[in-house]
């Protein structure tokens, strides 16, 4: 049985009950970065258990972003780079046994290549460019409304009414 979540409560613990108290009240930095540190511990507890569905997340993002921009009218090179990045991120996708750091490995691999993509997208012509464009745009506010739910226990966000369900988001 994991005991992560004990583990931080007890670390978030420690720094609070004694490493806390032991700071020179004179020493306001110290403090903010300890309250900081704390936080930032609670932040991870409350989102340890969705870290898989988050990478999972990131995978799906980005293989409906390529498939967004596959259907642009690519050159045959890129959309065969496109296409098979995008096919080995289906197949990790697919296998319900990819551990969090494989799903992960898959996501950056074919952001890597959709970026590569959106950057050389001025040199493919004005309408391949703004179909690449609009996808981009697009598939912005799923990240941004996944982001914003991600962060919510930070407690910055103005309107935390208005965030989305993260379970919902991360369903994808």
């Amino acid at each position: 049985m994991d005991r992560t979540d004990v583990g931080l409560k007890a670390v978030a613990k420690a720094l609070t009950d004694v490493i806390g108290p032991s700071i020179d009240p004179k020493d306001p930095l110290a403090k903010e970065q300890l309250k900081l540190a704390v936080d930032y511990i609670e932040f991870v507890r409350a989102r340890y258990d969705d870290i898989h569905a988050r990478e999972r997340f990131d995978l799906k993002h980005y293989s409906r972003m390529a498939d967004a921009i596959g259907k642009s009218g690519l050159p045959s090179s890129e959309a065969s780079r496109l296409a098979g990045a995008r096919d080995e991120a289906a197949r990790t996708l697919a296998d319900v046994e990819a551990t969090t750091p494989q799903v992960r490995t898959a996501a950056m691999e074919l952001a890597a290549v959709v970026a590569d993509v959106v950057q050389k997208a001025p040199s493919f012509g004005s309408e391949v460019r703004h179909k690449i464009e609009i996808a981009v745009l697009d598939a912005t506010d799923e990240r941004v409304a996944m982001e914003r739910a991600w962060y919510l226990p930070m407690g910055f966000d103005p309107t935390p009414q208005l965030a989305g369900d993260l379970a919902e988001l991360l369903k994808g």
